[in-house]
């Protein structure tokens, strides 16, 4: 009867040891499970603080930026721009022109070939053309002030991670002071031209004529003193006038 207690007890302690090893395994796991649930939770949390880091730096270079960002969907409806289009264009508030398709906006701010010329674009990418973005020079009125100014308009298709198509992003750059620079610089470079051809005539026909004056006293009965300071002046006439020649050139 003794053995047969002994071995009941220690059946019992091995199944209390087998089941304290269960239970510590079920432990570990738990904690296991706790960790990561914290570290998800954690690395959710710095994803979270991050997208919102990027998203207000993104929204203060929108609205600091003087460009002018339109993002339409892919019906070409206008579903963000940025004040500064708003306040170019002289409406009050964004409401006033979000939701306006693009052509419509498009016939209302720029001349009829930028229209043409984006539908045109717009109907390849619809056709499945892979095409890179459209780029556009005009010059446009746009609050209507009766002052054109110089725009460079960027237009390209917006795509999602799995490269589906979600709209058009469209960028205005205001490029009026490059091009007035540009104008500036070559109306200085043809006042410069008309300036080298005026005193290229002015200076060398004097030169040719005092040349010519030289040869032609060559022939006449001249003293050998005269003759001396002749071809003295015939050399450094010539001298002078190959001076000339080669600076206005240059």
């Amino acid at each position: 009867m003794a053995d047969t207690g002994n071995n009941e007890l220690t059946t019992l302690q091995r199944e209390v040891r087998r089941l304290q090893r269960e239970l510590d395994k079920c432990n570990v796991q738990i904690t296991r499970i706790q960790n990561n649930n914290q570290a998800k939770a954690q690395f959710a949390e710095i994803v979270l603080a991050e997208r919102s880091r990027l998203e207000r730096n993104m929204n203060l270079m929108l609205a600091n930026s003087r460009d002018f960002v339109l993002f339409f969907d892919v019906d070409g409806d206008l579903i963000f721009v940025t004040d500064s289009f708003v306040r170019a264009i002289g409406a009050q508030s964004p409401g006033m022109v979000k939701g306006k398709n693009a052509f419509t906006l498009m016939a209302e701010l720029m001349p009829r070939e930028v229209t043409l010329q984006v539908k045109k674009y717009s109907d390849a990418i619809f056709a499945g053309a892979e095409l890179p973005p459209l780029e556009l020079q005009t010059q446009a009125d746009l609050d209507k002030s009766g002052q054109l100014r110089d725009y460079h308009i960027n237009i390209s298709k917006m795509s999602n991670e799995a490269g589906e198509h979600e709209g058009w992003l469209c960028i205005f750059y205001d490029v009026s002071d490059l091009v007035q620079a540009k104008r500036d610089a070559e109306q200085a470079n043809q006042a410069k031209s008309d300036f080298l051809a005026t005193v290229s005539h002015e200076i060398r026909t004097p030169m040719n004529a005092i040349v010519g004056l030289t040869r032609m006293m060559e022939v006449t009965p001249l003293s050998d003193q005269q003759r001396g300071y002749l071809n003295k002046m015939k050399i450094s006439s010539n001298t002078l006038l190959d001076l000339i020649n080669g600076i206005l050139d240059f």
